[in-house]
């Protein structure tokens, strides 16, 4: 069993391309080095040209993950992660699409999958700055504390409208 909620316009696009196994999906999709909380995976969308998702596996952090890593006994927390975005979006904040939340049932309970748009010419903060760094030893220190200042701006802005999430995904 599973619990799909994709967005209307890539809902052909995703279903054909498997989501409702994110599992296999996840597998069969290439790794890639941008890392949050374990690995990400990126896969060209099907019928659209240039077009580029990146599948992440809901896992947990704190003390708990060492006991149980990807498991969760309520289907709820691709949701609640789809919810997050959705309302930071409403709230004017910049954030990617979510094209999808899937929570795949397993024998002790339920896998989370969060399907995005990779927004083309990004990069996370820390991948960001290694390339700076070696683009540019020497104006690396200046480029970083403006990034830093950037995201610190965008965090103040958060706490302004009323986000607070653990994660700053």
């Amino acid at each position: 069993a599973a619990h799909i909620v994709v967005h209307a316009k890539y809902r052909d696009c995703l279903l054909e391309q498997g989501i409702d196994r994110p599992d296999l999906l996840f597998q069969k999709a290439l790794p890639d080095e941008r890392r949050g909380r374990g690995s990400i995976r990126v896969l060209p969308l099907t019928d659209r040209p240039g077009e580029r998702m990146i599948i992440r596996q809901c896992l947990r952090g704190g003390m708990l993950r060492f006991i149980n890593r990807d498991v969760y006994l309520r289907c709820h927390r691709p949701l609640q992660e789809l919810a997050v975005s959705v309302q930071a979006a409403a709230a004017g904040l910049p954030t990617a699409l979510v094209l999808a939340a899937v929570s795949l049932r397993v024998a002790r309970g339920w896998k989370g999958y969060l399907f995005i748009q990779e927004l083309a010419g990004y990069d996370d903060v820390p991948t960001y700055l290694k390339f700076l760094q070696q683009q540019n030893p020497t104006d690396f220190f200046t480029a970083k504390r403006a990034i830093l200042r950037s995201v610190a701006a965008l965090i103040t802005l958060m706490h302004e409208r009323g986000f607070e999430h653990g994660d700053l995904n």
